[in-house]
C-alpha cells in the first residue's frame, strides 16, 4: 500500500474462499490506523534566561508539531526521569485545516545543587509514539553557583557553566569535587 491518507484508516476484512463443491470460507479483520509522524524533532524552549541560580524555579516547555496522533512527551534531567509533580499534563492542539496535532508539555522545577553536573544541567524532551517513533532534543542550561557554595568543593570563587559554549570554567580539582558532591547529594 502506497500514498495513504488518513481516510484510508479503518476496519479491513479479508475473506478467502475455497473451490467447489465445499466453498469453505475463512475471514479475519483488523483495524488499520494511518499515522503521520512529526517532520522534526521536539522543540525545547526555556521560559527564562540563564545562568540560573540555586533554588530558582526553572520552567522549560517542549513542543512536537504536526503529527497524528500527537506523540507522548517525556522529560529527563541529566538522563534521569523527573519528579512527576514537576511536569504538566500534556496538551494537544488540532490544526483545523490539516487535522495534524501539536503536543505541548511544561516542566517546572527548583534548581538543586545535586542537579548540577560538569557541563551544566541537561534537560531532554522525548517525543514518542509506542512501537513506531522516538525522537528527542536536549539543551544544557547555564548554572551559576554563588561564592558561599564554594566551601563545599574546597575552592575559592564560583563555578559558572555556559550553555552556549558547553564548557565549564573551573579547576581540575574543583571539577572532580563538583562531580563527586553531585553524586553523593543526589
Amino acid at each position: 500500500i502506497h500514498n495513504l491518507t488518513e481516510a484510508a484508516g479503518g476496519n479491513y476484512r479479508c475473506e478467502v474462499s475455497g473451490e467447489a463443491p465445499v466453498f469453505k470460507t475463512s475471514s479475519d479483520s483488523a483495524l488499520l490506523i494511518v499515522v503521520d509522524l512529526p517532520d522534526e524533532q521536539p522543540r525545547i524552549i526555556e521560559d527564562g534566561v540563564g545562568p540560573y541560580r540555586l533554588q530558582q524555579l526553572i520552567t522549560v516547555n517542549c513542543t512536537s508539531h504536526g503529527a497524528r496522533p500527537a506523540p507522548n512527551l517525556t522529560f529527563y534531567i541529566n538522563d534521569e526521569s523527573v519528579d512527576p509533580t514537576w511536569d504538566s499534563r500534556e496538551l494537544v492542539f488540532v490544526n483545523e485545516t490539516s487535522g495534524l496535532e501539536t503536543a505541548v508539555k511544561s516542566l517546572q522545577f527548583p534548581l538543586r545543587l545535586t542537579m548540577v553536573q560538569l557541563d551544566g544541567l541537561q534537560v531532554k524532551c522525548v517525543a514518542s509514539i509506542p512501537e513506531m517513533y522516538w525522537l528527542s532534543s536536549e539543551t544544557t542550561l547555564s548554572v551559576e553557583l554563588p561564592h558561599n557554595y564554594s566551601h563545599l568543593f574546597g575552592s575559592q570563587g564560583s563555578v559558572s557553566y555556559s550553555s552556549s559554549q558547553k564548557t565549564a570554567t573551573h579547576t581540575p580539582l574543583l571539577s572532580t569535587l563538583v562531580f563527586l558532591a553531585s553524586r553523593l547529594l543526589w
